[in-house]
């Protein structure tokens, strides 16, 4: 599965160029029968001539960042904030993909274990959340070493937006 995230004209990269902000992702291990799948973000440049694509170059990925809550959920719209100054303070600036989750099949389809749920490349940042499957429509509680929160502590997000889990 391919889903364009944004277009963006890139002036810096050239007059003619378009740069697109894809999400791929693919089964894990080839099966297609798996809810576990593999996500990253890519972001391509087209070279643009009279209306035809005439080069695609691979640039350098950003961060994808996908934050997934119901309506109404107090805890995410207070974490929202709190990511995007976290995210401000270590120097990342790319956008915050926020998906609401309206129904129980939604909460499926999408993997859903509560609200707020933060995914950074297309895994959660609570460490064995992709063990869980217990997804619905419900607030999401994290059990950290200091208690319990209603959204991920600010070490699991540095973690995983350096690629590996907290202890």
């Amino acid at each position: 599965m391919i889903e364009v995230l944004d277009i963006e004209p890139s002036g810096h990269l050239g007059r003619d160029v378009v740069v697109l902000h894809l999400k791929v992702a693919w089964p894990a291990d080839g099966d297609v029968t798996s809810d576990r799948s593999n996500v990253t973000a890519q972001r391509l440049g087209l070279q643009v001539q009279d209306g035809l694509i005439t080069d695609i170059r691979d640039l350098p990925a950003d961060h994808l960042i996908e934050l997934l809550f119901f309506e109404g959920c107090p805890n995410h719209e207070a974490f929202l904030p709190r990511l995007r100054a976290l995210l401000d303070d270590l120097g990342i600036h790319v956008p915050i993909r926020t998906i609401e989750v309206p129904t129980e099949d939604a909460a499926r389809a999408h993997r859903f274990l509560g609200s707020p749920s933060l995914r950074i490349d297309g895994r959660d940042v609570e460490p064995g959340a992709d063990h869980r499957d217990d997804y619905a429509l419900q607030c999401r509680l994290y059990r950290t070493p200091d208690g319990v929160r209603g959204a991920p502590p600010d070490q699991w997000v540095r973690d995983a937006l350096a690629g590996h889990e907290s202890p």
